[in-house]
This record gives C-alpha cells, sequence and structure tokens, in this order.
C-alpha cells in the first residue's frame, strides 16, 4: 500500500512540475513576442 502512495505522490509532483515548465515557457515565449530579448539574454 505505502509504494502506490508513493507513486501516487511522484506522479503528483510531475504533474506540477509540467505545469511549472508550461508557465515557464509561456513566460519566455510571452517576453519574447514583447521583443525583450535582450532581457534574456544576459
Amino acid at each position: 500500500m505505502k509504494q502506490n502512495s508513493a507513486v501516487t505522490e511522484m506522479e503528483a509532483d510531475l504533474n506540477q512540475a509540467r505545469r511549472t515548465a508550461v508557465m515557464a515557457h509561456n513566460v519566455v515565449i510571452r517576453l519574447l513576442e514583447l521583443g525583450l530579448t535582450d532581457f534574456l539574454d544576459t
């Protein structure tokens, strides 16, 4: 039973990591669309 709980926790962590990565990607794309590439190069 503990192993199943650990897998569920890992899946939850993976889903949160995916959501975080997608959000970060969207922020970078938005900055690029606004022409703030100099900001990203530093």
